[in-house]
Parts: structure tokens; sequence; C-alpha cells
């Protein structure tokens, strides 16, 4: 009884911000340890909970990051995981850059410091302004944004174009026409060491 009684004595006396700070230090472990319980289980879904509740609390949390990308890789969201496993890697986890490696073709989403085009963004500005107006695009009055995505490899070369989001009309044609005339990239770095990355552009057409 006596033992009862001073602990509720303690949780009227101590603040509560103290309190909460007790709890919040050691909640991410917490919760990253119900995650594995959960995977063990079975129930990928708490487990996705639990590993998120601890990323929440500790963005830092490397654990629950790479824990929560072999769920996500395993119910088939690899992009989910490879974001994860990539965030992971920025602090130099070895395991997380080897997931990487193995699962995601060894591409990089963001990086400690990030790709740039020679000469910074006022110089790639400049070069697309190379993109000439489609006449197919003018004729039907098209503006808006298109979205396309690059590969820039460790040594700054570029690959792979893709089109995220177009417009059509032409519009997607001209602007690969012109990436495909890019110079080598400042490639993107994590840990010391230059990456491979996905790397998105936006393009615009405004008629006038």
């Amino acid at each position: 009884m006596k033992i009862i009684f001073y602990i509720i004595i303690l949780c009227l006396i101590s603040p509560t911000n103290l309190i909460a700070q007790i709890i919040d230090s050691t909640s991410a472990d917490y919760f990253n340890e119900i995650g594995v319980v959960k995977a063990r289980e079975g129930k990928l879904e708490e487990a996705i909970i639990s590993f998120t509740n601890a990323i929440n609390i500790n963005p830092k949390e490397v654990d629950s990051r790479i824990n929560r990308g072999i769920i996500y890789y395993k119910i088939g969201s690899r992009d989910s995981a490879c974001m994860d496993w990539n965030y992971a890697s920025l602090v130099c986890d070895t395991a997380a850059i080897d997931l990487i490696n193995k699962h995601c073709d060894s591409t990089f989403f963001i990086a400690n410091q990030m790709p740039q085009f020679p000469g910074g963004e006022e110089k790639l500005f400049m070069f697309l302004r190379d993109i000439k107006y489609p006449s197919e695009a003018k004729i039907n009055r098209i503006s808006g944004r298109i979205y396309l995505s690059i590969i820039i490899k460790s040594t700054g070369e570029i690959s792979d174009i893709k089109v995220l989001r177009g417009l059509g009309f032409g519009t997607e044609e001209e602007s690969i026409r012109v990436l495909k005339l890019m110079p080598n990239w400042i490639p993107g770095i994590i840990c010391n060491k230059p990456v491979k990355m996905r790397y998105n552009i936006p393009i615009n057409f405004n008629y006038k």
C-alpha cells in the first residue's frame, strides 16, 4: 500500500511537462518495439502504425524507418519503402543504403547535398528557355505546367527522362528534346559519396 501511495503522490506533485518529457524520451523506442512484435505476428498494418508513431515522435528514428520500409516493400509499396530507406541513409546507415542498392535500383530521391545544374538554378532556367512553344499547342492555346523526372547518375550524366504529368499537344516531346541536350550535372551527395538520383523538373508553358 505504501508503494502505491508514494506513486500517487509523485504523480500529483510532478510537473506535467516533466512527465511528458520522460514519456517522450522513451516512446519512439517503445513504438518501434511494438511494431516489430506486430510484424512478427503478421499484423502488418498495425506494425506500420506503430513505426509511424515512432517516426512522428522522433523523425530521426532510423530503425523505425528501415522497419517500416521493409513492411511497405512486402505489401507492394516500393516507392514508400525506398523513400523510408532513403531518409535513413542520410545518417550513413549502411543497412538502409544496402536496401536501396538491392531493391531501389541504387536510386535516391533526397540527399545530404542535392544535385545541381552547372551554375545553379539561374543557369538551369536560362537553359530551359531553349524550349520552343509547339505550334500545335499554340493553335489550341495550351497553357500549364508539365512535370518531368530525370536520373542524374553518380557521374552527373542525365538519363531515363520520364513525363510525370503532361499537357499534350507536343509539349512533352519538345521538353524531352531539350532535356536530352543538358550537360552533366553536379551529382547528389550522400555521406560524402556521389549517388544516382531521381530528380523532378517542372516546365511552364504560358500561352500569350
